[in-house]
């Protein structure tokens, strides 16, 4: 979900202009709702029994921890995204990790099937000359390692730069995705399309209005 950190790209375009940050061309865009962190309304939604939630380091991390738990989830785990170089920062130490919740719903099953003995510090690469144009686009390994370990359906309420979908389609696991930004949409759109080589259409349902006759929701 957006980290709550209010991302201003406008340092990170003026970097990129200068020549300083060579991916910062393709990281531009600013996050809808990025004022807040604590998500517990969507995750009190949220019916499936597992939840990956990424967020900023820091209080910001606590936040949203503590906003999974009042949605009656419980932190099995907190994963470690160690990157191989730190960005560009203005803090006195910059952070060269994200962390991640790893919770399940009090009472239910995680579905585990991945390895007994899975370390919590994932070092993974940036992904290549991959288009998505997000601020905190993440790459597909964090999304297939952890949707690898749990048996199911995946649901993806902040789509982003479709990562979370593309996943899907290399683990050829179903997954729901749904994003608030009408321009983020159309990124995602295009990325799936030009991964699977096919064409995304919109399937309308038809629904009964109040005098009985058909209409399209």
């Amino acid at each position: 979900p957006p980290y709550g950190v209010e991302y201003d790209p406008a340092w990170r375009n003026e970097a990129a202009a200068k020549g300083q940050l060579a991916y910062a061309a393709s990281r531009v865009g600013e996050v809808s709702n990025d004022d807040r962190a604590d998500w517990r309304d969507a995750w009190a939604l949220f019916e499936g029994a597992v939840i990956y939630s990424w967020s900023a380091a820091g209080d910001l991390s606590i936040r949203a921890g503590l906003g999974l738990i009042e949605a009656g989830f419980q932190i099995r785990n907190q994963i470690i995204w160690r990157k191989p170089h730190f960005p560009i920062s203005r803090g006195h130490y910059t952070y060269q990790h994200e962390p991640c919740w790893y919770a399940v719903k009090k009472g239910r099953k995680a579905y585990w099937i991945g390895n007994k003995n899975a370390s919590s510090v994932w070092e993974v690469s940036l992904d290549k000359n991959v288009e998505g144009g997000h601020s905190t686009q993440k790459p597909v390994e964090l999304f297939t390692r952890a949707i690898s370990n749990h048996q199911g359906d995946v649901y993806e309420p902040f789509c982003g730069s479709g990562t979370g979908l593309i996943a899907c389609e290399k683990l050829d696991r179903k997954c729901y995705a749904i994003e608030i930004s009408p321009e983020y949409c159309d990124v995602v759109l295009q990325r799936w399309e030009k991964f699977t080589e096919g064409k995304a259409y919109l399937v309308e349902e038809e629904t009964s209005d109040a005098e009985g006759t058909d209409s399209t929701a």
